[in-house]
């Protein structure tokens, strides 16, 4: 007999996530960067990625993770700040993409960044992703969030 796997979806603010999730949320950007990247706060050594923005308590992540028996894995999460606070792409490392262009600062707007996870082309990336995106719109709609900003990189 075939075992479904079970996923979750937590919110969480930046200061309140535990801490087995947020090492496995900071691996998944390490897989997800290039390791050389002088924009980035790339841990070689413990092969993780982090940044100011995952200290801040107005910072919100969203996480889907699938328990194993006595494990819980992270599948996928996303980030976000609203625009009200300083965010990522006010950060001189995005000069380049937001060069000449007024950067929202708004309590309807906020940023999402750091989306990882297993591939969509994958019927669990699928499936997680799903997970992921419902929660994320609930959520911003409970916040009275009516847009999301930000960069996603192939």
């Amino acid at each position: 007999m075939e075992v479904k796997p079970q996923y979750e979806c937590h919110i969480y603010s930046a200061t309140q996530t535990p801490a087995d999730l947020k090492q496995q949320y900071f691996n998944l950007r390490y897989q997800c960067f290039e390791p050389n990247d002088p924009n980035l706060n790339m841990d070689t050594i413990n092969k993780i990625e982090h940044d100011k923005f995952d200290k801040v308590p107005i910072t919100t992540y969203i996480m889907v993770i699938e328990k194993k028996q006595d494990k819980i894995e992270l599948m996928s999460a996303v980030r976000w700040i609203p625009t009200t606070e300083e965010y990522e792409l006010q950060q001189a490392s995005y000069n380049y993409l937001t060069k000449n262009t007024e950067l929202p600062a708004s309590h309807q707007i906020c940023e999402g960044s750091r989306w990882v996870g297993k591939s969509s082309r994958t019927k669990e990336g699928q499936q997680t992703t799903s997970l992921l995106m419902k929660t994320l719109c609930h959520d911003a709609n409970r916040r009275g969030f009516n847009k999301m900003i930000g960069v996603i990189a192939d």
